[in-house]
């Protein structure tokens, strides 16, 4: 089994949530705990994506 533990439990709550037994609110909060952390860009590396 290739997948992670918190893979295969958030394919599981989106089930539940399309099933309509988990609402949207509680769907996007398991969401944002599932992203990696944000690098903060200072503004001269702005200068390269640009």
């Amino acid at each position: 089994m290739e997948e992670s533990i918190l893979e295969v439990v958030y394919e599981t709550t989106k089930g539940l949530h399309k099933a309509g037994l988990m609402e949207s609110k509680t769907l996007q909060e398991f969401e944002s705990m599932c992203l990696p952390p944000l690098k903060r860009v200072k503004s001269p590396d702005m200068l390269t994506f640009q």
